[in-house]
């Protein structure tokens, strides 16, 4: 993958919950994410720069990623309050603190649509 989207879970959390406002019929739907487009390779080399680890890339991207339009929920509800450098910074910090992990696969290389 090229790039993505994403939006901390506390956010989306409170979309989901404030969204409740906002039902009808018919459904309206909206995309719940962040709305920047984020490159992978940024977003690893910044991690590898806090986490003080080397980055080495395998392979070469996708000329296309899976992305979400977010422009009616961030109408609707706002800008994310926590930045994607936010993120990354907890991240590292969960990490360095020897912070649970599930070891588990999130299958973020998927292009198929089926996880």
């Amino acid at each position: 993958m090229p790039v993505f989207n994403c939006i901390w879970q506390g956010d989306a959390n409170e979309i989901a919950i404030r969204s409740l406002l906002y039902t009808g019929s018919p459904a309206v739907k909206m995309n719940i994410t962040g709305p920047e487009i984020i490159s992978v390779r940024y977003a690893a080399q910044e991690l590898g720069r806090l986490l003080n680890k080397e980055v080495i890339f395998e392979g070469e991207e996708e000329e296309s990623a899976y992305l979400s339009n977010a422009s009616l929920a961030i109408k609707t509800f706002g800008y994310p309050s926590v930045s994607l450098q936010t993120m990354i910074q907890w991240q590292a910090e969960w990490i360095l603190s020897g912070g649970r992990t599930l070891n588990i696969s999130t299958h973020f290389e998927e292009r198929k649509g089926e996880y």
